[in-house]
């Protein structure tokens, strides 16, 4: 799953996972609410939930951290099966999102 208002950088980080084959179903979202709402709309279903969530940290209406503070309310279902990346421009991982980068996350 890809978290991120930025078209462009959303568009970039969507195509690089696809290129290199590190998710067979990609979903993406422009805003933490959506995503948010489809998590919760599949805690009944494990399979439809994102083993790993690529965040942008700096959103409009929600930012990733409260992405992050309703994350945890969440089930436990739902938190066991996906993992956060957290993605910025100017923090922790930069995007747009490398390949390096991709290789590097350790599960």
């Amino acid at each position: 799953m890809i978290v991120d208002d930025d078209e462009i950088d959303g568009f970039v980080t969507k195509r690089l996972i696809e290129d290199n084959h590190f998710a067979e179903k990609l979903i993406a979202f422009m805003n933490a609410k959506d995503a948010l709402e489809y998590l919760k709309a599949n805690e009944n279903n494990p399979d439809e939930l994102p083993s790993i969530i690529f965040l942008d940290i700096i959103m409009p209406v929600m930012d990733g951290f409260g992405f992050l503070e309703e994350f945890d309310k969440m089930s436990d279902v739902i938190r066991k099966k996906s993992k956060i990346i957290l993605l910025s421009t100017s923090k922790f991982l930069t995007k747009p999102l490398l390949k390096e980068a991709l290789e590097a996350i350790n599960f």
